[in-house]
């Protein structure tokens, strides 16, 4: 902006302006200060109204809803409404960078079913867990199948969700915020959570295809009657389905596998909802549709397993996402939703069935996928650093600059005795740079004047001048004149000015110092150069 003001003020085609007196030096101050103020307001709109704007909007948004599926209840058709979505809800990160590829983040089951919705009989919120200076210790998980332990940490977004969503068995909860409930789904809650909830965790994961190693224990009556429910109005091809599905198999597993196999080759995954509201949505997919999302799959398996006496529950959560290797974190998004079945079996206690078959997914190392990368890395900056960059931050980061010996691990005395030699000059060049650039910034532009003018008028002494120059040298001559009372009217010519001087040598100097002007103004005439430049010093002389 200022370089288009100094070339619209430079311009040959402005005729008549005043106030230009140090205005290069003016406009420049006024740049410094606004760029200043803009740098100064912009930086308050960046750092802080990201902080206040959360703190206030929040006071308008709506309290007590939740992400559907995860608020111990689930309708058939509301995770694949959720799947729609490709919005992040969870990073997460291991401890020790082990890879998070293939962990299901488990949310919590659900036992009871009416034909459309799953819930559970009660949710027993009370009493909290204990939770001792923000750590919860659940103790050690029971190592029914071989697997290992990893500690990881978990970042929730804002998903209005109050459900913590763990990989495995969680053993130890390490969470700045509470209470924690535990609902008879097995589900970990936390009331009034934060929008973006961190959390750490040391939980035990499963190996889900390998045999058990140590025989589980019973289920109570209760679980087991919760578990063996049945819908009041079961359409009554399902249970005949599920016998001729699990044909000759005799074991629990085995009928559970061959069930899980037939719904995975026999029905096809789509995220298309029904196009109308049907009275029997599960039988509609068995029979009629044949196609839909990880909720129908897992509620018809679920159902067939209890019809043929199998106890089951339908667990909800979030597939293992993708690892975003600019981050280090793994990358949860809503359509990672999911829904799984898991069964109780005699010899292994829950196990795991996922009978939905895989969906066909865009090519993972596609032009958009890396963008969509680049921008969680840009988002998960922004949070870390700039939203929540507090002591925590600030302690991280200077551990980092220490590794890389970016801060000495000196005593500040004897670092100061053995620089201090170094810092003065150091002081004493950038307070000499600061004093020249003051004096350049309130005489540069004579300066760079006069040194102009100088060279120009060297050229004209070699013969060298331009007839652009000529007009340098009659305001010089005109300034000459000025301090000794002859000013020139602008509604005179050079030579009638020339013409009106009292009869003098200054009026015979003057115009032979025209004449020679207009030959090189105007005749182009560079010989007349030096001429001009004699009498221009002779007139100077006079004037001594």
């Amino acid at each position: 902006a200022s370089g288009e003001v100094r070339q619209s003020a430079a311009l040959p085609e402005t005729v008549a302006r005043g106030g230009l007196r140090g205005f290069g030096r003016r406009l420049g101050v006024t740049s410094f200060v606004l760029c200043g103020a803009i740098l100064i307001m912009t930086a308050g709109m960046f750092f802080v109204l990201p902080r206040a704007a959360r703190g206030a909007l929040s006071r308008f948004a709506p309290e007590g809803q939740y992400l559907p599926g995860f608020a111990e209840k689930v309708s058939l058709g509301e995770i694949g409404r959720i799947q729609q979505s490709n919005r992040v809800v969870l990073h997460a990160r291991a401890d020790q960078g082990e890879s998070l590829g293939g962990v299901r983040w488990r949310g919590g089951s659900l036992t009871h079913f009416n034909g459309f919705t799953w819930t559970n009989p009660r949710v027993a919120y009370d009493p909290p867990l204990r939770v001792d200076q923000g750590l919860l210790i659940l103790g050690k998980a029971v190592e029914t199948r071989p697997g290992r332990e990893i500690g990881y940490q978990v970042r929730l977004d804002e998903i209005a969700s109050d459900t913590l969503f763990f990989a495995g068995i969680p053993e130890t909860i390490k969470i700045n915020a509470g209470p924690i409930y535990r609902s008879s789904g097995g589900a970990f809650h936390v009331r009034n959570a934060p929008g973006d909830l961190v959390y750490r965790a040391f939980s035990f994961i499963e190996d889900e295809d390998a045999p058990a190693i140590l025989a589980p224990g019973a289920l109570t009556p209760r679980e087991r009657e919760a578990a063996l429910q049945l819908p009041g109005s079961l359409d009554p091809r399902i249970p005949e389905l599920a016998r001729n599905m699990a044909g000759d198999a005799v074991s629990d597993e085995d009928k559970a596998r061959a069930l899980e196999k037939r719904l995975r080759h026999d029905y096809g995954y789509t995220l298309q909802l029904p196009s109308k509201v049907v009275a029997d949505p599960l039988a509609n997919f068995l029979f009629v549709r044949k196609k839909g999302h990880c909720e129908y799959f897992a509620s018809a398996m679920a159902v067939m397993l209890r019809t043929l006496g199998i106890p089951s529950r339908v667990v909800t959560g979030f597939q293992s996402g993708v690892f975003n290797p600019l981050t280090g974190w793994q990358v949860v998004r809503a359509s990672d939703a999911h829904s799984w079945v898991e069964a109780w079996l005699q010899d292994g206690g829950w196990t795991v069935f996922d009978p939905t078959p895989p969906a066909s997914e865009p090519e993972s190392q596609g032009v958009l996928a890396r963008l969509s990368l680049l921008y969680d890395a840009a988002n998960q900056f922004w949070q870390d650093w700039i939203l929540r960059y507090d002591l925590q931050h600030q302690a991280v980061l200077a551990n980092r600059m220490h590794q890389l010996q970016l801060i000495p691990d000196l005593d500040p005395g004897a670092w100061w005795d053995r620089h201090q030699g170094l810092l003065r000059a150091a002081i004493i060049v950038a307070m000499t740079g600061a004093g020249l650039g003051l004096l350049w910034l309130f005489f540069g532009q004579d300066l760079a004047h006069w040194w102009s003018n100088r060279r120009r008028v060297n050229r004209f002494r070699r013969g060298e001048g331009e007839a652009s120059d000529a007009t340098l040298l009659y305001h010089r001559m005109l300034t000459v004149l000025a301090r000794r009372g002859f000013q020139k009217p602008g509604w005179l010519t050079p030579s009638e000015f020339a013409r009106v001087l009292p009869a003098s040598e200054l009026a015979v100097l003057v115009d032979d110092l025209t004449t020679a002007y207009n030959e090189l103004r105007f005749g182009g005439r560079r010989d007349a150069a030096p001429r001009l430049i004699r009498m221009l010093d002779r007139l100077e002389s006079l004037e001594r």
